[in-house]
C-alpha cells in the first residue's frame, strides 16, 4: 500500500541536487523519502494550492508579547 507524497513547499535536496515544488509528486527512493518526511517536506495529502498554505500560515497567531517592566533606579535621592 504505497501512497503517493506530494512537497508540502518548495525545496532542494543539496545530496542529489534536485529541485522540488510544492504540490510537485516526489518519486524517490524509500531512503530519501523517510529523510524528507522526517524533515516535514513532504505529505500525502495530495497537491494543494497556494492560497490554502498561506492561509494556514495566516491563520495561527502569535503569544501576546509580555508587559513592559518599569526601570528602578539605582540612585538614591537626596
Amino acid at each position: 500500500m504505497n501512497k503517493k507524497h506530494y512537497a508540502a513547499r518548495d525545496f532542494s535536496d543539496a545530496g542529489t541536487q534536485r529541485n522540488f515544488t510544492a504540490g510537485e509528486h516526489v518519486d524517490v527512493s524509500a531512503a530519501e523519502l523517510a529523510n524528507y518526511r522526517a524533515a516535514g517536506l513532504v505529505n500525502t495529502d495530495g497537491p494543494q494550492e497556494p492560497e490554502a498554505a498561506v492561509a494556514e500560515v495566516t491563520t495561527t497567531t502569535a503569544a501576546p508579547a509580555k508587559p513592559k517592566r518599569t526601570r528602578k533606579s539605582s540612585k538614591t535621592l537626596n
